[in-house]
């Protein structure tokens, strides 16, 4: 039986090389379990006729079979943020890099604010490249 200092720095930290839990990640495992399964019951035939019939139903005007395509096609649409001083001409939308460029410049004069920000920020970029599996 594996005792909590097993496998740990001094500091109380996973010592490198050592995965932590004992099981892995549960949800993960029982994740990767389904989607085996359900690999095994869909037949490349399957899956061609089930997206032959959700191109039918975007041609036919089902919004929600087009927007499915579209995501899956082109990958989902960057966010933004729209911003209104309460003129119309004064509305504009920014995306997510524009507003990443906005905090860290309005930061310059707190350098050590402005580099936890830089931090998170990257690594909210590299969870998501790993989610999107780059």
């Amino acid at each position: 039986m594996r005792t909590f200092d097993e496998g740990r720095q001094p500091n109380g930290r996973f010592a490198k090389g050592y995965k932590g839990g004992p099981g892995g990640n549960r949800i993960n495992t029982q994740a990767v379990r389904l989607r085996n399964l359900l690999y095994g019951m869909v037949s490349d035939d399957d899956f061609q006729e089930m997206v032959l019939v959700q191109i039918e139903l975007a041609k036919g005007g089902d919004k929600a079979a087009f927007k499915i395509l579209c995501e899956f096609l082109l990958g989902k649409p960057q966010q933004s943020v729209h911003l209104s001083g309460g003129v119309e001409a004064d509305k504009q939308a920014l995306n997510a890099a524009d507003l990443q460029i906005a905090i860290v410049q309005c930061l310059a004069d707190e350098p050590a604010a402005r580099a936890k920000v830089i931090a998170k920020l990257k690594e909210l970029h590299n969870e998501s490249s790993a989610r999107a599996g780059l």
